[in-house]
């Protein structure tokens, strides 16, 4: 394989405008690679010397369903599937911080603050097991790189010799790949993964508009989730998933205007986002204070819980806009701080789905989460 770096073939600028080009003639609405900003987006928020809850330009409690309510009653209470990401990491827009906030503090509410659903893995005959998902990985025994043709035929090729007596190995879905990210881990995945600091793992998920050009990836030096070219880059690299169990697509219900429940997950989201955009600690006070559909427990969701709703299969915006009313093609504000950046915070652009890190002073929409596990 040539000898290049990871990020060697992602497309050019000049590419992305053709891409882009071509999808907007399909009758899409903006640009769906923009990164950040959009809708809501900017620079100027307020830093951390402002009272807990401000930073955003709604009053903290409101952000609820439509002016008539909610109609269906309050959300059920459903055990959560979808797995943690096990950070510990908490920040206060300038430093690393010693502990996580505690309730009354401010910067309370981030990922760190909460265990839900947190995965413990086991290793056995080559191979990872995931506690939660029960999806069985691969553990790579050296660090090859693909093509994302090639990473296809290595995963076939597990699967031909049942690889750890393991059937059915296949290339992971975004969806199942994002399951094991760890936004607080150096490589963006724990070390039993073994996976290759600096490098892009592939998905088997087509970033939509792109003809199949593009496929969804991670970059494990930030733990970015982003799009690759297929036949660009070749020097990324494969975790390959086996088994009989695979993780569904989001299963989105509501029986009202407040609130939806994500069957797959167990997670329960508001509908409409907040009204008005907040700086990370009034978007963290925001849920905190929350009050919606008879529940006072909402809070600022992770980075991976934010990925969990992304619509792979749609562009501006990537996001169920029946289920998530309006759903701008805008970047969110999640509670998962940047690794590495004391003063960043991770969101989720859904002109696209593609997450990256923001200033904890920029202004981002805010939608918020609650759950039972």
């Amino acid at each position: 394989m040539p000898n290049e770096t990871p990020l060697a073939h992602r497309f050019t600028w000049l590419l992305a405008a053709l891409l882009v080009e071509s999808v907007a003639l399909a009758g899409c609405v903006g640009d769906p690679f923009q990164v950040g900003g959009g809708a809501g987006g900017g620079t100027g928020g307020s830093g951390g010397d402002e009272p807990k809850g401000g930073g955003g330009s709604e009053p903290m409690g409101g952000g609820g369903g439509g002016a008539g309510g909610d109609t269906g009653g309050g959300p059920p209470s459903v055990p959560v599937t979808w797995p943690d990401s096990p950070t510990k990491r908490c920040s206060d827009g300038t430093i690393v911080l010693e502990r996580c906030p505690g309730p009354s503090e401010p910067f309370h509410g981030q990922d760190g603050n909460y265990e839900i659903a947190v995965p413990s893995y086991t290793e056995r005959d080559g191979t990872v097991r995931d506690s939660v998902t029960r999806l069985i990985w691969e553990k790579p025994q050296e660090s090859a790189t693909f093509t994302f043709a090639a990473a296809r035929v290595h995963c076939d090729a597990l699967a031909a010799e049942q690889h750890g007596g393991v059937s059915g190995w296949r290339l992971p879905t975004l969806r199942e790949l994002v399951s094991i990210v760890d936004f607080g881990h150096t490589t963006a995945f724990q070390e039993i993964f073994a996976t290759t600091p600096g490098s892009v793992y592939w998905s088997a998920t087509d970033v939509a508009g792109t003809q199949g050009a593009f496929a969804w990836g991670v970059l494990t030096t930030s733990a970015t989730i982003g799009y690759y070219e297929k036949e660009g880059m070749a020097n990324a690299r494969v975790l390959c998933v086996g088994g009989e169990q695979a993780i569904p697509p989001a299963e989105l219900s509501t029986s009202g205007e407040e609130w939806a429940l994500d069957g797959s997950t167990g997670l329960v989201w508001q509908r409409q986002h907040a009204l008005g955009t907040f700086d990370w600690r009034g978007a963290l006070a925001h849920c905190e204070d929350l009050t919606l559909a008879g529940k006072n427990d909402w809070r600022l969701p992770s980075a991976k819980e934010l990925l969990s709703i992304v619509d792979d299969q749609r562009l501006g915006p990537a996001i169920d806009t029946e289920i998530f009313l309006g759903g701008p093609s805008s970047s969110f504000w999640s509670s998962t701080p940047a690794l590495g950046s004391a003063d960043r915070a991770i969101v989720v652009n859904f002109s696209n789905g593609a997450s990256q890190d923001n200033s904890v002073r920029d202004q981002r929409l805010t939608r918020c989460v609650r759950s039972d596990g």
